[in-house]
Formats: C-alpha cells, sequence, structure tokens
C-alpha cells in the first residue's frame, strides 16, 4: 500500500512496518494521508506472522524469520521502484511499531540489508524487549506442531507436509492456545539462523550482541514510546476494571501478577515464587490506598509495561528525566546537560584513554520536600512491611519444606516395616490355611475310624 503527496518529486520515503507482537496486524489500521500530506512517500508494507512467519526447527527445510524476509523483499522493491513514484530512493526511513519497530532493529544488524535504507524511526518496541526473547524457536514450534498430531516423526519433511494438509483455522487455533497460556518466552519469533550456510543468513549475530559489538548498519534512528505502554492491556480487563476498587485489587493478585511472572520466566523457579510474589505485590499492590481504583489501575498500566518494555535503571534515572526536560533548567539539575562529542569515540578507540575534561556532580532529579516525603514513606515501607513479611514468608517456607522433609522420611522409613508387615501377614495366612487343611483331614481320619469299628 502507498501513500503519496500530490507535489511528489524525489520526495522522501518512508517505509512502514507494523504488527504487535509478531501475532497479529495489518497495514490499513494505521493510514498514511497525513504523513504523505507533510511530503512524504509512504509505503506500508504486510507481511506473514505468527506461525506462518516464524516457523522454523531452525535447519533448512523450516528455517523460518520468513516475515522478515518478506519485508527485506520489500526493501529490495522499494529500492528499485520507488522513484517511479515519486520517492528518492536515497532518501529512505524504516518506520516501525511494536513488532515494527523490532523488525526495523533486527534489519538494522542484518548484513543483507546495507543500503538499502538511509535512517530509522523506533515507536513502542525493539529487538531487545522481554517479548521478543524466547527460549527456543524449535521448541516452540515444535509445540505447535505436536499440538496438529503433525510431531510422529523428528524428520522435517514429513512434519512440514503434515502442517501443510491443515487449514489456515487449525494452524492459527494451534497457535493461538499457545500464545494464550500468556507464556511469552514459548512463541515463535525471529531466529538467529547460523545454521543454514553463510549466504543465506539474514540474522547471523543475536540483534544484543550485535548492537554491543557495534556490528550493525550506522544510520539516524530516532527511537521513543508512549507515556502509557501498558494501555493496550486494559481492553482485556475493561469489565473487571468498571466493577470497583476490590474487583480490580483481585485481578491484579490473582491474574496479572502470576501472568508477568510467567512471562518473564519466574515460574519455572518454584522454589523462589512465593518471594518473587510478594515482592510484586508490595511494589505495585500493597502501597496504594485502599479504595483508590485510579491508582491502582496507574500500577497495572506500570507492571504491564515492564512486560512489554523492561524498567530503567532506577539507581540512576537520569535518562527518564532527560526525555522529559532535554533543556534542563538550573532547578531541576544544577547545570546544563553535556552534549555529545565524537571526539570521545577518537580518544578511547587511539588511546584507550577517553582523557574526559573534570566531573561535575549533576543532581539526578529534582530534590524537594514531596519527593523525600515520599521516598521516606516508601523507604519506611520496605523495612516495617516488606522485609517483616518477607521474613514470616520464609519461615512458613522452610517449615513446609521441614514437613514435607519428614514426611518423606516417614514414608521411607516405613517401607521395610511395610515389607515385614506384609510378610508376616502371608505367613499368618499360610498358617490358617495349612490349620484348614489338618483340621479336614483329622476330621475324615475320625470318620473312617469310626466306619471299622461298626
Amino acid at each position: 500500500m502507498k501513500w503519496i503527496s500530490l507535489n511528489y518529486r524525489n520526495t522522501p520515503v518512508v517505509v512502514f512496518f507494523e504488527g504487535e507482537g509478531f501475532v497479529s496486524g495489518t497495514p490499513s489500521r494505521f493510514p498514511a494521508q497525513d504523513l504523505a500530506a507533510e511530503g512524504l512517500v509512504v509505503v506500508s508494507v504486510n507481511y506473514r506472522m505468527n506461525v506462518f512467519g516464524f516457523f522454523s526447527l531452525e535447519d533448512a527445510e523450516a528455517r523460518g524469520n520468513l516475515g522478515l524476509l518478506d519485508q527485506y523483499l520489500a526493501l529490495l522493491w522499494v529500492r528499485e521502484n520507488i522513484p517511479y513514484f515519486g520517492g528518492d530512493g536515497k532518501s529512505i526511513t524504516l518506520m516501525g511499531h511494536s513488532a515494527g519497530a523490532a523488525s526495523a532493529v533486527y534489519h538494522m544488524v542484518s548484513p543483507k540489508t546495507a543500503g538499502l535504507f538511509h535512517k530509522v524511526i523506533i515507536m513502542s518496541g525493539s529487538a531487545t524487549s522481554p517479548w521478543m526473547k524466547t527460549r527456543s524457536v524449535s521448541q516452540a514450534s515444535r509445540s505447535i506442531a505436536r499440538s496438529l498430531g503433525c510431531l510422529t516423526v523428528n524428520e522435517t519433511r514429513p512434519i512440514l507436509k503434515c502442517m501443510r494438509d491443515k487449514s489456515t483455522s487449525e494452524l492459527m487455533r494451534a497457535f493461538e492456545n499457545q500464545y494464550k497460556d500468556g507464556n511469552w518466552t514459548e512463541l515463535v519469533l525471529p531466529v538467529v539462523d547460523t545454521f543454514l550456510p553463510d549466504i543465506e543468513q539474514y540474522l547471523p549475530r543475536d540483534p544484543i550482541t550485535a548492537l554491543e559489538e557495534g556490528m550493525y548498519h550506522k544510520v539516524p534512528v530516532l527511537t521513543g514510546i508512549t507515556s502509557h505502554e501498558g494501555a493496550i492491556s486494559i481492553a482485556r480487563w475493561s469489565d473487571l476494571i468498571s466493577q470497583g476498587f476490590a474487583n480490580l485489587r483481585q485481578l491484579f493478585v490473582n491474574s496479572i501478577i502470576p501472568s508477568v511472572m510467567n512471562m518473564y520466566g519466574f515460574a519455572s523457579h518454584m522454589s523462589s515464587v512465593p518471594e518473587i510474589r510478594t515482592l510484586l505485590e508490595w511494589q505495585y499492590v500493597d502501597n496504594v490506598p485502599s479504595g483508590d481504583a485510579h491508582a491502582l489501575l496507574s500500577k497495572i498500566l506500570d507492571v504491564t509495561l515492564l512486560i512489554l518494555i523492561k524498567p530503567y535503571n532506577l539507581i540512576s534515572p537520569t535518562s527518564n528525566h532527560f526525555l522529559r526536560h532535554p533543556a534542563a533548567n538550573s532547578y531541576g539539575y544544577g547545570i546544563p546537560w553535556k552534549r555529545y562529542n565524537h571526539d570521545l569515540d577518537n580518544y578511547v578507540v587511539i588511546k584507550s584513554d577517553p582523557n574526559l575534561p573534570p566531573q561535575q556532580p549533576i543532581l539526578r532529579q529534582p530534590s524537594t520536600s514531596v519527593v523525600n516525603d515520599v521516598a521516606a514513606r516508601y523507604r519506611i515501607s520496605l523495612w516495617n512491611e516488606l522485609l517483616p513479611k518477607m521474613h514470616n514468608l520464609s519461615v512458613i517456607l522452610e517449615q513446609i519444606n521441614m514437613l514435607n522433609q519428614i514426611r518423606t522420611e516417614m514414608q521411607l522409613a516405613e517401607q521395610p516395616y511395610r515389607s515385614v508387615m506384609f510378610t508376616l501377614i502371608g505367613f499368618v495366612f499360610l498358617l490358617l490355611v495349612l490349620l484348614v487343611i489338618c483340621v479336614v483331614l483329622l476330621k475324615r481320619k475320625s470318620e473312617d475310624r469310626e466306619r471299622d469299628l461298626f
């Protein structure tokens, strides 16, 4: 789908990717007339998602990353054909939202895309987001194949043939059943494809490693999130939210927090589940004033945001304030922010010495009595409420473990006695049988004697 400015002649191009977590989406959700009205050529790209785009058994037969390859082919098409639509092939910007943002990062770290774009806009997502990490794409794919009855052998070709014989609705139902389990660490997602020959690899490196090592296309990047990313989940809970504070709190404790623990993989650490759950409840539920549904809803948005985007550094939240106040004033920060200088890179690379000028302390956040008062109450709650609760919980868990251990030892200790008891019972039963036989024989012998006498 292409949106073109009326005055189209060699104008900048925006290639837009969308999609919610590589699960669902359609470009029609984001009509681009407004962007085109600003003098841009906008190309919205359709690509395969979920089981159709990222099913992978990590071999050449089921390679995965088909959704990313769809996007790659779209970029090749744009480079070759966009001049015919008034676009400038030398000014192409990738723009993505959610999974589309993650896609843009994947293309930045792929060696295949050199020269296909010149700028990147990343909105509400990244290839490094928690929902982009899966334990094993091949295992998640095998789970889908198993639910379809196609995992009867370990060979890829028969599995794919079986799946191709299934209807679209059957394939989607198998994927949705896995997706609705709430564990985002067991989904089909983009995969590092080093199992392929070098010439066929699209993602030869993990994106986090590639970014850390500087192995990506050096282009200008604009990135950001909205103020309430977690609001995307409110629609699922709208009925309960309208029922008041008590039901909202019950939803938070019994559904949302377990869901977060599951998505981060905490549920697999069974021994630590109670402590982790207690910490999350204290952080997001216990400090909310009773009856304040608005404050509790705000906490739900916060914890849902942590599912989508990892939390920032709470120790030094400078970046958080910089986003809100890029032009710092003396009241908030004391001195203005220092500008980045590319010469600093050269100092480090050439001499392994940044040669930085003398550092001056910068106030990390506005120090007001209100902030101090809130922080003080929060710290008091830590000592007076959370730590005693954690201590009591650890004592209870220790007692439970001790009781379980004693029960196990008793069961093990009872086994020899049970064997002896069963042996004795068998022996007594045998004696009874012999006794009955003896009585019968004696009776017959007595009858024979009486018959002989007469």
